[in-house]
This record gives C-alpha cells, structure tokens and sequence, in this order.
C-alpha cells in the first residue's frame, strides 16, 4: 500500500540460502520458486556461511547494490566458466539425473567486500561438501571446458607460474577392468601463455620450458586428483561420470 508499482516475483535474479538449509536439502525450498510461473528457470542460486541478512544488507561505497552487485559476480565467472552455472534449471535437472549431482557456489562477505568463496558439492538435494576457493579452476577442469582463463600455479617451495589466455578441454574414457568393476579416466588439455614466473627462473631454453611443462603438468594433476578423492568421500558425483558410464 506504499507504493504505486506491481510488486511481483518475476525480478528475481539470485536466490541466496544459508549453507545449514542446504545441508538438510533444498528441494522443499526451491519447489515455490519451480512452480512460480512469473519466474524463470535461469534464477541463479548460490550459498552463503553467514546470515543471509547480514549479506545482503553488507555495506560498502564500491557496492551500492548489493543484489546486483552478487548477480554479476556470479554471471561474470560463469562466462570464463571458473563457475559452473548454477540456476533453478541447471539445479533441478541435475537432481533428476541419475548420471550427475548439482553444484552451488558459495559466496561469503570479506573485510572489505563479497567475494566468492568455493564450491558446494551436492549428493541429491542436500549439500554434502565444498571445493575450497583455491581449488576451483581445477574442479571446473574436471566438471568441463573453459576458455579465457587466468591461474597461478605453485610448482616449487617459492616459485609460482601465472598462465592467461587458459584453454581446459576435457575427455572421459569409460572402461571395465577385470572382474567388471568400471574404471574411469579423465584427460585434460591445457593451452596458456605462461606471463609470469615469480621464482624468478629463465625460461629461454627448450630444456627449462619443458621442465617447466612438467612441473604444471604434476601440480594440476595432483590437485585434480584430491578433487575425485574428496568426490569418493562424500559420494557425490558432481563432474558427472555416471554419465558416461
């Protein structure tokens, strides 16, 4: 009665719930949103730690609206695909396939802003677990192909590697080992520009930048690796491997 606008759901960008719902499934909660027909399917959704009111009443000059400040902080990673794409039709679909879990990013209020901050990993409807913020390039290697990436990767005690212009391409090979159990094998191809070394190394010769190769080549390994094992854990098959199988 305070206004002279219709005031609908149809506005909707983003759906925030706190992470201690999810842990108990977010079906029930998501059905009223589903089943809205003022709202569509690519309502993104995405988790927080803290009170959802506490984030979305955050204060910062640099972020006057807070709402449209987290729907183009999530649009944005999603177009580099450093973020799988988690809406209402991404969520549900996953769900509902016998082959793949659903994701959620987490995002979470700092210091000083709002920042994303890991990957929620779902077995059916119930959050399960999370990829650490560190680690989520190399989940979203794992998940699919990305174009126009950026990481920085440790391949020493004190050296680390930027690589830009990154291109992730991912090939799974579905094989039965003897006694009929499945096995899997993900291959991934990685192309970058290396535009920085802050171990302070001379690359000019085709000795170090191979070495160099084989020292990425071990790092992303090893972290793809402890994404799969975290996956094994909580038994939640989010980069979709029953898919193929």
């Amino acid at each position: 009665r305070m206004t002279d606008r219709k005031l609908v759901f149809g506005q909707l960008r983003t759906a925030v719930f706190n992470a201690r719902i999810a842990e108990r499934g977010l079906l029930d909660d998501l059905d009223a949103l589903l089943r809205d027909p003022t709202l569509g399917t690519r309502v993104k959704l995405t988790l927080t730690d803290v009170n959802v009111h506490d984030l979305l009443t955050f204060k910062h000059p640099a972020i006057p609206r807070i709402g449209r400040y987290i729907d183009l902080l999530l649009e944005k990673e999603a177009v580099h695909l450093f973020l799988p794409r988690a809406n209402l039709h991404t969520f549900y679909r996953d769900l509902q396939d016998d082959g793949i879990d659903p994701v959620i990013p987490f995002i979470n209020p700092s210091t000083d802003s709002i920042k994303l901050d890991g990957i929620g990993l779902f077995r059916d409807d119930r959050l399960a677990g999370r990829v650490k913020a560190e680690d989520m390039p190399y989940f979203v290697m794992l998940y699919d192909e990305f174009r126009q990436g950026v990481i920085t990767v440790q391949v020493g005690q004190t050296e680390f590697v930027t690589l830009t212009a990154l291109r992730s391409e991912r090939d799974v090979r579905i094989r039965r080992k003897a006694g009929g159990a499945l096995a899997a094998e993900i291959s991934i191809l990685l192309n970058g520009s290396v535009v920085e070394d802050f171990g302070y190394k001379n690359h000019k010769t085709k000795k170090s930048r191979e070495e160099l190769i084989r020292k990425i080549n071990r790092k992303v390994e090893e972290k793809c690796e402890r994404q799969i094992r975290l996956m094994q854990k909580l038994r939640a098959d989010c980069i979709g491997m029953g898919q193929y199988a």
